[in-house]
Order: structure tokens, then C-alpha cells, then sequence
């Protein structure tokens, strides 16, 4: 599940997530498109508590979203 999946199954916006992590909104989008493939521990740590998930389910879903950019690209 990659981490746009994760937001949408969980109900939420770009911008609610920008709102609670206290991210811009385009870093939730270039996070969640794979653009971003070392994010911070501060980072995720934001993003494992706005989406009431363990550290390892964000590092998971950012890997997917890596992965996915990376498969458009070849």
C-alpha cells in the first residue's frame, strides 16, 4: 500500500494531513508520489501519528511510493 492508499483509506485530505503533521501540503504530495525516498525520522514519526500507524506501516508505504516512481521512470 503505498502512502497515498494508506490517506485515502483512511479518509483524510493532503491537506488534513499537512495540518496535523505540520507539513506543507506539497511535501505530502511529493512524499506520497515517491519524489522524497529518505524522508526524515521526524517525518515519519508526523506522519505514523496522523494516520494512527506504527513507524514501520509509514516506512512500508513510503518504500511503495518510491518503488511506484520509480517504475514510471524505467
Amino acid at each position: 500500500m503505498t502512502l497515498r492508499q494508506l490517506r485515502e483509506a483512511k479518509g483524510l485530505t493532503q491537506d488534513a494531513v499537512a495540518s496535523v503533521t505540520k507539513l506543507h501540503q506539497t511535501a505530502v504530495s511529493k512524499l506520497e508520489s515517491g519524489q522524497v525516498p529518505s524522508p526524515q525520522l521526524n517525518t515519519i514519526d508526523a506522519l505514523a501519528a496522523a494516520y494512527n500507524e506504527p513507524r514501520d506501516v509509514i516506512v512500508n508505504a513510503l518504500a511503495e511510493s518510491v518503488a511506484g516512481a520509480q517504475s514510471k521512470v524505467a
